[in-house]
């Protein structure tokens, strides 16, 4: 899409626009100025967006001296789409995080959103110590719960671990990590 064409970034009018397929472009003052369209110069063309850890895109916008993060499929659907409802989140339709176009984007509860990844794109649960949270293995689970059987204080186990009393609970009573027998 032709710069030209993009819409105002929700929250930065006049200062950034984002393109349906998620560019993102500083506007030059001297364009506004002349009533031009935004220019694509180094200072104002497409920005530059990082891929996160969690795969999708991020970029940081700034106004008055102050800069914020903001993930980009959320730009494209605030500015095509329309504000984000309570309670929704954004789906990108083909499972691809770094595919922002608005196309591609709607916005669903968490629930529509865990259904279409587990049915409709197949993706398989992960738990245990494959989730990108865990901070303890299987192993240290079945040392966790003999501890305890043995007579080991929570406050023993936490220390050992890094848990919290809560979790250290709730793993000796198979509320937590039950996969593990």
């Amino acid at each position: 899409m032709d710069p030209s064409e993009a819409k105002d970034v929700v929250g930065y009018e006049g200062l950034y626009t984002v393109t349906d397929d998620g560019q993102v472009y500083r506007i030059s003052p001297w364009s506004l100025k002349a009533g031009k369209a935004p220019c694509r110069t180094p200072k104002t063309g497409p920005r530059c967006q990082k891929l996160a850890k969690n795969g999708y895109f991020q970029i940081i916008l700034h106004n008055n001296g102050k800069k914020r993060q903001f993930q980009v499929h959320r730009l494209v659907c605030a500015a095509y789409i329309g504000e984000m409802p309570e309670g929704r989140e954004v789906n990108h339709k083909n499972g691809i995080k770094t595919d922002n176009r608005v196309e591609n984007l709607e916005y669903v509860t968490h629930s529509e959103n865990m259904y279409h990844r587990y049915h409709v794109l197949g993706q398989k649960a992960v738990f245990g110590s494959g989730h990108h949270n865990a901070k303890i293995t299987e192993e240290d689970v079945v040392e966790i719960r003999r501890m305890r059987g043995n007579g080991s204080s929570l406050r023993a186990i936490c220390d050992r671990y890094g848990l919290s009393k809560g979790t250290a609970c709730q793993i000796t009573k198979r509320i937590l990590w039950k996969h593990v027998l």
